[in-house]
């Protein structure tokens, strides 16, 4: 192999590699814990239209609010952001503030981090109220 085709070949292995990294540290845990948040909520509030469970009319708005706030969640925030290509990016087309830059993005993941916890506790939250509404009746 000639000196291009091993940087090619480099390049593809290593981009690859920082992919299968990516995708199965940060992209299928955080985007899991989405799904099995959408579909709690989602089964929940369908159990109730339907009238499988009878609950208050508050609870069924807290259900579409909190469905609400997981569809409008920022894919770019939720996975957890290359640096490496961040201060890249910063460096070559930036304004220079590299550091500001980076906290900004880490600050933004953290935020989400926080609301997918808020959102699984006020979801469990919830359903405990739900069915103990539903038992109550």
């Amino acid at each position: 192999i000639g000196y291009r085709e091993g940087i090619e070949t480099g390049k593809l292995e290593s981009h690859q590699q920082g992919f299968d990294d990516g995708y199965n540290t940060a992209g299928v845990r955080m985007g899991c814990a989405v799904g099995e948040l959408k579909g709690k909520a989602a089964a929940l509030l369908g159990a109730t239209e339907l009238g499988l469970i009878r609950t208050g009319a508050s609870n069924v708005q807290q259900l579409r609010e909190i469905i609400d706030e997981l569809d409008n969640i920022d894919q770019t925030t939720l996975f957890e952001p290359d640096l490496d290509q961040v201060r890249h990016e910063e460096e070559h087309h930036g304004n220079g503030n590299i550091d500001a830059v980076v906290s900004k993005i880490l600050t933004r993941h953290e935020a989400c981090k926080r609301l997918l916890t808020d959102l699984h506790a006020r979801l469990d939250a919830l359903h405990v109220a739900i069915i103990a509404h539903s038992t109550s009746n």
